[in-house]
């Protein structure tokens, strides 16, 4: 039986500019710069900017 995985991006799920603000703030203080990295990316995928 094969899993299927459907592609995730957070930026789907965040409406408001506030709210996309705050991903992108926690992302920057998580304290692992490769996670605020992932977080520009997703963001840089919804915008079209990839």
């Amino acid at each position: 039986m094969a899993i299927e995985m459907k592609s995730y991006n957070p930026f789907d799920y965040l409406e408001t500019k506030d709210e996309i603000n705050d991903y992108l703030n926690n992302a920057y203080m998580d304290g692992y710069p490769r996670v605020f990295l992932f977080a520009l990316g997703y963001l840089s995928k919804i915008t079209g900017n990839d």
